[in-house]
């Protein structure tokens, strides 16, 4: 990829009363609020999306940007959910009482809207699920990258690009995602109702076609417990566009997805994200990590591979063996982002850290390497 691709994404959330039930976000928002930082710039919209209230952060190239603009989503967010006297929920999957359903109109209790491709099928699916009689809804963390629209460029041009960088390139770039991103999240999240998910949708090399390039549809809401759990995601989605041709600079090898799929076949990507299989997940991975700091050691133009470097594997390696000492482990939003009690990070600073800054501020390397299962943790 010749461009540095922006980074977008329209996560969703559930909002749920006292009891812990789920509430259809029409009860409080209808269509889409804007959300400004507090020195005025709009920085997204919160929208409303049937059952879910869905988030709109403004793109960046930045992802501590793409970060704040996140959390001021989140803040107007749990602003409305609290003025009814409801809260966010961090579940993904949560089941819908039957009377909720039923004082629902269709537009609302509709399940998926438009088709989804897969990359390793060439299949289109649209959900043939009627949403009234279906008493559980999903939390996806979809996530975008493109190209920003430049008013003043000329549309014919920026459209050509969009094609030639993303849409052309599109089942081998979603495939780059799953063995980067998809995999990746497993180790991250052992939550059993990944697979529930994946029965409906959501499902390894899921994907649509956007005007500013490619939508990823595989993940859950999950990395939005956290900002360096976010900054991961984001930071391997964008590599996985990186090393999909056209690649950011031709003259250097790179590990292509034929590179991957000599080491690990498609099969196993897939089984261990549809299947939540952290084992087989693990196995990946490791793989997946060896060639990457391989190619490191060969690269011109080091930033292709974003900086990461054998002890963020091993970390990632570490929390899925011991999941309970991730940092955002058990903890609901307010806890991780600190929204209700925070101003706009825009003016406060990335208070929550991203990924390297939480293995340096939070974590803490020297600490993390005295850690006698931090040290027993091998990439072979």
């Amino acid at each position: 990829m010749k461009i540095m691709p922006a980074l977008g994404g329209d996560p969703e959330i559930f909002v749920v009363d006292k009891e812990d039930s789920l509430v259809s976000a029409s009860e409080i928002i209808k269509g889409a609020i804007k959300t400004s930082s507090n020195n005025g710039k709009k920085v997204g919209e919160v929208v409303n999306d049937g059952m879910q209230i869905e988030l709109h952060p403004t793109p960046s190239t930045c992802r501590v940007i793409l970060a704040a603009n996140l959390f001021d989503c989140m803040k107007s967010a749990n602003n409305l959910a609290k003025s009814k006297g409801l809260s966010l929920s961090s579940s993904f999957t949560k089941n819908v009482k039957e009377k909720v359903l039923k004082a629902l109109s269709k537009e609302v209790s509709a399940l998926g809207c438009e088709p989804d491709y897969f990359a390793y099928s060439g299949k289109v699916k649209i959900l043939n699920i009627d949403g009234s009689k279906h008493f559980k809804r999903y939390c996806g963390g979809h996530i975008h990258l493109g190209i920003v629209s430049n008013s003043g460029a000329d549309k014919e041009f920026y459209k050509k690009s969009v094609v030639d960088q993303f849409h052309s390139h599109a089942d081998e770039m979603i495939k780059m995602f799953d063995y980067l991103v998809g995999n990746t999240s497993v180790l991250l999240d052992h939550d059993e109702s990944n697979v529930e998910r994946r029965k409906v949708y959501g499902q390894a090399g899921s994907y649509r076609y956007q005007p500013h390039g490619i939508e990823y549809r595989t993940l859950s809401n999950a990395w939005l417990r956290h900002t360096s759990f976010m900054s991961l995601m984001y930071g391997l989605a964008r590599l996985a566009a990186k090393l999909t041709p056209p690649t950011y600079n031709d003259v250097v090898k790179i590990a292509t997805l034929k590179t991957f799929t000599k080491e690990v076949p498609e099969k196993a990507i897939e089984e261990a994200i549809n299947d939540n299989n952290f084992e087989l997940a693990e196995k990946n991975f490791k793989k997946i990590a060896s060639i990457l700091l391989t190619e490191a050691k060969a690269m011109v133009n080091y930033y292709v591979i974003e900086s990461f470097k054998e002890n963020d594997f091993k970390y990632i390696l570490y929390l899925n063996k011991f999941p309970e000492k991730a940092i955002w482990y058990g903890k609901d939003y307010n806890q991780m982002w600190n929204i209700e009690n925070s101003p706009s990070m825009h003016s406060i600073g990335n208070t929550n850290f991203g990924w390297q800054d939480t293995l340096k501020s939070v974590v803490g390397i020297e600490k993390l390497l005295k850690d006698k299962d931090f040290v027993s943790i091998s990439l072979n």
